[in-house]
């Protein structure tokens, strides 16, 4: 998404050069999708996920 001088891919964001465009959010979402996938595997992972309420008391 960076290009080889680590500056944000022109064709990835929207003309602010902050939020990406749907190209953009196409590529990320097939970056994250694999990883997503892989922690929602993991027994110890799902448990957090359903037992955390995102509230504390």
């Amino acid at each position: 998404m960076a290009d080889e001088n680590g500056q944000p891919c022109g064709e990835l964001f929207q003309a602010d050069g902050v939020h990406m465009n749907a190209a953009g959010y196409k590529l990320w979402a097939a970056r994250l999708r694999p990883h997503l996938r892989l922690q929602a595997s993991q027994p110890e992972t799902r448990i957090h996920v359903l037992q955390g309420s995102g509230t504390r008391s």
